[in-house]
């Protein structure tokens, strides 16, 4: 959802690249790397607050992903 508070609209979609000042992460842990590194370049500074005991962040990767990346990493066998 957050890359759609960065566009604003005035007869025409308007990005907001380079306008805020702070960008503030709540509960960090749970955003996803991919998500996560593009957000910190729409802001000038961020205060990312988190702790090592939250819960892991929810991934929405499909089970053929997970099996090709888990035989590239060497986790399973590569299937013949």
């Amino acid at each position: 959802m957050a890359p759609a508070f960065f566009i604003a609209w005035q007869g025409e979609d308007i990005s907001l690249w380079n306008t805020t000042d702070v960008l503030i992460v709540d509960e960090a842990g749970q955003v996803s790397p991919d998500v996560g590194a593009a957000l910190f370049a729409l802001a000038q500074r961020a205060l990312v607050v988190g702790d090592i005991y939250q819960i892991e962040p929810v991934w929405n990767n499909g089970e053929g992903t997970d099996r090709a990346n888990a035989v590239k990493f060497g986790l399973i066998p590569s299937p013949r």
